[in-house]
């Protein structure tokens, strides 16, 4: 039985009042906005009292395309990237329970692109746990170096929803959660895809926001874990995950920090994965089979 969700209100579904206007996260029960910028709460059931209030409609919004919610009948959405950079927004909330000191915490969220407010897709889309909440008035932008949860790909569905995951080994005292692009422009990975949407923002719809303590392996069969083999163990350039007959695995890699170095799914077995780029040292890795993790062995990298 998976642990308890430290997120609370993950899908924005308890909201004070009726959402009638775009920039409400606020009115999302728990929920805050830690910048300037105005994140959105989407909702089937907003109120239509005024002219405006159809930017925040679903499943079919003029402003920022078609969406259903992943569940329920609300999701949030916050803009992350722009040509100017004169437009960020975050969400912020505080979770059940203060994090405990190493241990690991299974996270994911869900994301989909907003198709008409959206000229390009970017891979910073991140999570970042802080111990005290925060708040500037004085600025759109709010960079991390140490992106805790963050996606690897372009994400670029803008029909159905894509998960990002991660696993986070707690320092001790972490209370807080903040989900945005924390990159400057200049650092953001972003790819052009829709050279004629006149908007010049990255928009994404977000959904569904768990975390949880995942110290155990959880859903998984006996013969999968035993047949799961990470070798060469110490590593230097690569290592291959054997997992004998079964597909559909995908590998993640940790620094002791929690911070994800390598995510990348295997298609056959023993395929070699590269780690030449990274330093001598202890590392966490996670083999998951159809989103549920399977193994979690420390890797050991010699140069």
């Amino acid at each position: 039985m998976r642990a308890q969700n430290l997120v609370p209100n993950n899908s924005f579904e308890n909201v004070i009042g009726c959402i009638d206007s775009g920039g409400a996260v606020n009115q999302a029960i728990n929920w805050s906005n830690p910048s300037i910028g105005t994140p959105d709460i989407h909702a089937v059931d907003f109120c239509n009292t005024y002219f405006y209030s159809v930017n925040i409609s679903l499943p079919n919004n003029p402003i920022f395309g078609y969406q259903q919610p992943r569940t329920g009948s609300k999701c949030a959405g916050i803009a992350v990237f722009s040509e100017a950079d004169n437009v960020r927004e975050y969400l912020q909330v505080n979770l059940l329970d203060t994090l405990k000191a190493g241990n690991n915490y299974c996270v994911e969220f869900y994301v989909s692109l907003a198709n008409k407010k959206s000229k390009y897709a970017i891979k910073d889309l991140s999570l970042h746990f802080n111990s005290d909440s925060i708040f500037s008035d004085s600025t759109y932008n709010i960079y991390y170096d140490d992106r805790n949860i963050t996606s690897t790909e372009y994400i670029t569905d803008t029909l159905n929803w894509t998960k990002i995951s991660g696993v986070y080994h707690a320092s001790g005292g972490e209370k807080y959660i903040v989900l945005g692009n924390f990159k400057p422009k200049f650092e953001t990975d972003d790819t052009l895809l829709y050279p004629n949407v006149v908007t010049i923002h990255t928009y994404y719809f977000i959904d569904d926001i768990s975390i949880y303590e995942c110290d155990t392996v959880l859903g998984v069969t006996d013969n999968l874990i035993n047949n799961i083999q990470i070798h060469p163990n110490p590593a230097q350039d690569y290592f291959v995950v054997d997992a004998g007959d079964f597909n559909n695995i995908q590998v993640e890699l940790f620094d002791i920090s929690g911070k994800k170095l390598l995510q990348q799914r295997i298609t056959t077995n023993q395929e070699p994965l590269d780690i030449s780029g990274l330093s001598s040292g202890v590392y966490i890795a996670v083999v998951s089979r159809d989103g549920q993790i399977a193994k979690r062995q420390k890797l050991i990298i010699q140069k």
